[in-house]
């Protein structure tokens, strides 16, 4: 739950959120979700307009606020 609606996450989201409940360094934060979803070309891309897309939605917050 986000406030007051469900979040459901799909395809990489759940990795990246698996990924980010840890203290795991940002910059490995594409390794952790490729050993989940093998590392296509253009995943670490991936990886980051997912990650931007969750903190648009207020479902990841950037850190430190």
């Amino acid at each position: 739950m986000l406030d007051n609606k469900i979040v459901r996450l799909s395809g990489i989201g759940p990795a990246i959120w698996a990924a980010c409940a840890s203290s795991l360094r940002p910059d490995r934060l594409a390794e952790a979700v490729g050993e989940v979803h093998g590392t296509p070309e253009g995943y670490r891309g991936a990886v980051a307009v997912a990650v931007q897309q969750l903190m648009e939605a207020s479902v990841l917050d950037q850190g430190g606020e």
